[in-house]
């Protein structure tokens, strides 16, 4: 793992550090590191420096690197000042007996992800068409994933979510995805 945590330093290559006996991994580079420590530059979800962490190498189960997670997180990192600028500042008003559809309109066919809270789950994507009893968003993931065209019940919808800071890095990260796809096609 020394080579790994070198690399990682001297490069300021991402890491996801696994800990034995739990689910859950710390991402960051390395800042320093001992044969018993290592002194992680961790950064939270949205792509913003979180402190430093110091873990003992004996507890690390696994370290993950270069994969999609940490190369989606590498570009998240290098444009997290994108995601701090809300750029909805008001919607239309809504009926309160249409709202769920007068707030969707505003968004069909438009590059501007929303997210629909629906039976306890938030699904986000762009709204591509509604209908008297159903909305249909081309979905796509926390990390910017294409996951195609999802159809939902107006009736189940609890509450939209429009220009969140989480609904901007999956739309980053989906750009930066799609953008990626083209230039290997060419």
């Amino acid at each position: 793992m020394e080579k790994l945590f070198e690399i990682s330093k001297t490069q300021k290559k991402l890491l996801s550090i696994y800990l034995r006996g739990d689910s859950k991994f710390w991402l960051g580079y390395i800042l320093n590191y001992t044969s018993e420590t290592i002194d992680l530059q961790h950064f939270s979800t949205l792509g913003k420096s979180d402190g430093i962490i110091v873990i003992k190498t004996y507890n690390i189960e696994r370290v993950e690197f270069t994969n999609d997670y940490t190369r989606s997180f590498d570009h998240l990192i290098q444009n997290s000042q994108l995601l701090e600028t809300q750029t909805v500042q008001e919607l239309e008003s809504s009926l309160i007996n249409e709202w769920p559809m007068n707030v969707l309109k505003q968004f069909l066919e438009k590059e501007k992800l929303i997210s629909l809270e629906v039976n306890d789950t938030l699904e986000t994507g762009f709204v591509r068409e509604t209908g008297d009893d159903c909305v249909i968003i081309h979905s796509i993931g926390t990390l910017g994933e294409d996951n195609g065209l999802a159809c939902y019940r107006i009736a189940d919808i609890n509450s939209i979510q429009v220009d969140t800071q989480r609904q901007r890095k999956a739309e980053l990260l989906y750009r930066w995805r799609k953008e990626k796809n083209k230039l290997r096609q060419n």
